[in-house]
């Protein structure tokens, strides 16, 4: 029997406080993300704090007799989930503790109230569990529709063409803001797209059709509605309203003409790159979508009923690091085309299973393939590949893999999210407009600026990542202008741009300076997954420094030059780790989240980011290593790519970059802040005109800092017919 059974509604310890009855943990007041499952880990254990609880009755706990799942792998990620929400370690516990062979137990002080002693600070409204939409609704496939479908399928099997040389894609849609991920209707009249609105302030979902007229606006919630995706027989559209701070979202579907939207699931995106994925089965009675590794479920895609809500998985496995996204079906049924870490796939179904090893289509290791869209013939596949910083062409492969992917001509260098009528007579697409510039703001001492910014590094592609050489003379960014994204170098005063990189592709970039200034660090993906290299900064050949399976981005120097920082994914969760700059064994530095980390030039503190609900922290260094008791938050909401430190603090802009569509439900005009390390007090160095891009770096002297701006960001939709 547990101490204080039903009686207790708030648990506190520490900093945390766990309220039972709506499911929440906060820390300081501010909710904390944490799924079911650990949250009822928590829950057990805290009744029973001090108690050694162990497996097989979590176990019990968590999955009732007769549930059949991986007990050994979930309950390791559900505790795991639990540490990471509570920032806490498996090797140093302080709340939650290993019992090696017997179980978990909760250490520490814990208070059991009646009320919160906290008041929430900007409290989520959490739809309660009773209130949740069930499937009351049944879903009737047209009969007509459907053979419409198939006949057309029929029509289009064995025959092949390339697309003429003299097409030309000519605009759909020509609003203010974004217009993004275009779908087609059954019968290729229409497209449901994703817009801002005249206004630019909320991102719903419209439908228009090919031609002239009016769009017809389906959503008006306040959240960012994405990846409409259209029923086979054309009266519903489903779409995923993205959660604000969190890389996941609901999944919807609504009438196509408009009405009542209803609520059928979930899916989770940890990589905000290629974002959502939606697609309708054959059938028109399940949606495909992606769950990620960090979720609960096994990653991979799943399948959501739209009747009842049922979830089940598609493709995935419990054990493998890698991510599935982009799903789409061939007209039959037969085939399922998606993206798996770069590129694309296709595998053989069987009903709704997959049958056999999917097949690789693309190896491409300088490019990151998305938006995958099968031809009517289901011969040929359509893919987006991108290459960085808003550099992206539109190619297409054989399904079958006997020939390399080609080019398809006339679709620009900014093309994203390729579609393809079910006649396949029309091919539409986002053409993206994103032109961000560096620019130099003076300061008056620390944290305080002299006078408004001024365009230091400009041209009309992306220029982004930028650090200052540790003399102050030099300039190191990242930019699109040679095609994909390159490292180049400048004075300080922009002038004698010089590429530094010639990776094929691109995908290169967050360039750092060895304190010395005699070598930069950087990410590149060469060899189909991030790494990091290191080049003489004088130009010369690259080395390069982690050579992991996984994902490893973001290097960063420590102060005496001996250490890389970088993140990396190779031990679950992300942290951050550090290697030697001469080459060595890596060791972890973060055991609670970890994407960026920069230490300040004196060596004293190390300032990182955690993760979306964790912010940027600061903490003291002791012979290198992080003396966590005394760490402190710098800013809630900050980006991972938008700060820089000094030894007097830290500059950082206020926005969280989201992948390449933002949170553009209003006009962006962020703001650059200044922490001071002696105060512990934020202050506003300048507010800008406009939206905050990737970097932010200041001089050695704190005389200047330089930020990347969006000067000029858009799409519209375009369309090409007669493509085959």
């Amino acid at each position: 029997m547990t101490a204080h059974g039903p009686t207790w509604r708030v648990a506190r310890f520490g900093a945390f406080e766990v309220h039972r009855e709506s499911g929440e943990l906060r820390k300081r007041g501010l909710r904390i993300k944490v799924q079911e499952q650990p949250f009822r880990i928590l829950v057990v254990l805290l009744e029973r704090r001090g108690e050694i609880v162990t497996r097989e009755e979590l176990q019990q706990t968590l999955w009732p007799e007769g549930t059949f799942v991986d007990f050994e792998h979930s309950l390791n990620a559900a505790i795991g989930k639990l540490r990471q929400a509570l920032s806490d370690s498996a090797g140093t516990p302080r709340f939650v503790e290993t019992v090696a062979r017997r179980g978990y137990r909760f250490s520490g002080p814990v208070e059991f109230m009646d009320q919160p002693l906290v008041a929430p600070i900007e409290p989520t409204l959490v739809e309660p569990a009773a209130a949740r939409s069930s499937a009351t609704q049944r879903w009737v496939v047209g009969a007509v529709a459907v053979a419409g479908l198939a006949a057309l399928t029929g029509a289009w099997i064995g025959k092949r063409a390339e697309p003429s040389p003299e097409q030309a894609a000519v605009p759909l849609t020509s609003y203010l803001g974004y217009e993004w991920h275009p779908a087609f209707s059954p019968d290729g009249s229409q497209v449901a797209f994703t817009w801002n609105g005249p206004a630019e302030d909320n991102t719903d979902i419209y439908v228009k059709a090919v031609g002239s007229g009016e769009p017809l606006r389906l959503t008006t919630d306040p959240g960012v509605d994405d990846v409409p995706a259209w029923s086979p027989d054309g009266n519903w559209i489903a779409f995923v309203r993205r959660h604000p701070t969190a890389p996941q979202g609901d999944v919807y579907v609504i009438p196509a003409l408009g009405g009542v939207e209803r609520k059928v699931g979930k899916t989770t995106f940890t990589d905000l790159l290629t974002g959502p994925t939606l697609a309708w089965t054959r059938d028109g009675k399940w949606l495909a979508v992606r769950n990620d590794r960090d979720s609960m479920k096994t990653s991979g895609l799943h399948l959501i009923s739209v009747d009842t809500g049922e979830s089940k998985l598609m493709l995935g496995s419990a054990a493998a690091k890698r991510l599935d996204y982009g799903a789409t079906f061939s007209l039959d049924g037969t085939k399922l085309a998606f993206c798996r870490d770069g590129n694309v796939y296709v595998a053989d179904l069987d009903g709704l299973a997959t049958k056999g090893e999917p097949r690789q289509l693309t190896r491409d290791p300088s490019a990151v393939a998305r938006s995958p869209a099968w031809t009517p013939n289901q011969q040929d596949i359509v893919f987006q590949r991108w290459m960085g910083l808003g550099s992206s062409t539109l190619w297409r492969v054989r399904a079958d893999g006997r020939e390399e992917a080609k080019p398809i001509s006339n679709s620009g260098l900014s093309a994203y999210h390729p579609v393809v009528s079910a006649g396949g007579r029309r091919l539409a697409y986002a053409d993206r407009v994103y032109d961000s510039n560096i620019w130099r703001l003076p300061l008056q001492t620390a944290g305080v600026s002299a006078g408004p910014p001024v365009r230091l590094i400009a041209s009309t592609r992306v220029k982004g990542t930028m650090a200052i050489s540790p003399d102050g003379r030099k300039v190191a960014f990242g930019s699109t202008r040679s095609g994909g994204e390159q490292i180049w170098m400048s004075e300080s005063d922009g002038s004698r741009q010089v590429q530094l990189t010639k990776y094929p592709g691109g995908l290169v970039g967050t360039p750092r300076w060895s304190p010395d200034g005699q070598f930069l660090a950087y990410d590149a993906r060469v060899n189909g997954n991030r790494d990091i290299y290191m080049m003489p900064a004088a130009g010369g050949a690259a080395r390069r420094l982690t050579v992991n399976a996984e994902d490893d981005r973001i290097p960063a120097w420590s102060a005496d030059g001996k250490w890389i920082y970088f993140s990396t994914d190779k031990g679950g969760p992300r942290e951050i780790w550090k290697k030697p700059a001469g080459g060595g064994v890596e060791s972890q530095v973060t055991r609670g989240g970890g994407y960026a980390a920069r230490e300040t030039p004196d060596g004293m503190l190390l300032c990182y980011f955690a993760a979306s609900s964790e912010g940027l922290w600061v903490v003291p260094l002791q012979a290198g290593v992080p003396d966590e008791r005394r760490k402190r938050l710098v800013a809630q909401h900050a980006s991972s790519l938008v700060f820089d430190v000094s030894n007097s603090g830290v500059y950082f802009g206020d926005q969280t970059y989201f992948g390449e569509l933002n949170d553009r439900n209003r006009p962006r005009t962020d703001t650059v802040y200044f922490y001071d390390f002696a105060t512990n007090r934020t202050s506003v160095v300048a507010k800008m005109g406009k939206e905050l891009s990737i970097g932010i770096s200041v001089s050695p002297d704190e005389k200047w800092l330089l930020f990347s701006q969006v000067d000029r960001a858009s799409s519209d939709l375009v369309i090409v017919d007669g493509f085959q």
